[in-house]
Formats: C-alpha cells, structure tokens, sequence
C-alpha cells in the first residue's frame, strides 16, 4: 500500500481543527448518522 502525500498545507489545516477543538472530540450520533 502507498502512503498518501502530506499536502503543503497540512500544518495550517490541523492548526485550524485545533482551534475549532474538534480534533478526538466525542462521539455524536446526530453526526455519525450522517456518515454511515
């Protein structure tokens, strides 16, 4: 299996989900509904 590329902006997006604080947030149901 092929590892995939880092975008150039990896840094910045993971910065910005820091700031958000949704990074190992909780389980939601109303949101997982969404993704199954």
């Amino acid at each position: 299996m092929k590892e995939p590329l880092i975008p150039d902006n990896e840094a910045s997006r993971l910065a910005a989900l820091r700031r958000l604080g949704i990074l190992d947030s909780q389980a939601e149901e109303r949101f997982d509904r969404i993704t199954r």
